[in-house]
């Protein structure tokens, strides 16, 4: 709930979009939208204490996520991106010299963590939640995904 909550507080303050809880378990936590002109966005929240999990699912559709660090603590950090910017972390990971020892091809669905190592965090703060221009670039990557959705459904 506290990572929720973080979310819908950072949405309010760093957008034009009003969140809102879906009535029914979709696979998404919240729905931030605009009535003029209409736009909605699926949002999903990860809150953690330790690790961090990253799932490919949130990559197939344009779906914007939130991972709140630490969200019951005043040193809570909130991050944002895409569902796809955060599937290809782990690769980011072992190209920079991590090693992700669990991140092979039989286990092409998730990845996770065990800690938010120095070299994680370093590649989280790229999608630090501290302005609306985080948000702006997240959605504005959203936008686009879903216009190539629609470009794909018509060909």
């Amino acid at each position: 709930m506290a990572a929720i909550s973080e979310a819908k507080r950072s949405m309010i303050l760093y957008t034009d979009l009003t969140p809102s809880n879906p009535e029914v378990d979709l696979g998404i936590d919240l729905l931030g939208f605009r009535p003029f002109p209409f736009a909605a966005y699926p949002v999903q929240v990860k809150g953690t204490t330790s690790g961090m999990k990253v799932w490919q699912q949130y990559a197939l559709q344009p779906t914007v996520l939130l991972y709140v660090i630490n969200p019951m603590s005043p040193d809570t950090e909130t991050f944002v991106m895409t569902g796809e910017d955060a599937w290809k972390l782990p690769m980011r990971y072992v190209d920079a010299g991590g090693k992700a020892s669990d991140f092979h091809a039989e286990n092409l669905n998730h990845y996770r963590w065990p800690k938010i190592t120095s070299r994680l965090s370093d590649m989280l703060h790229e999608h630090y939640l501290d302005d609306n221009e985080t948000w702006t670039r997240v959605l504005d990557d959203i936008d686009r995904g879903h216009a190539q959705q629609r470009l794909t459904r018509r060909v």
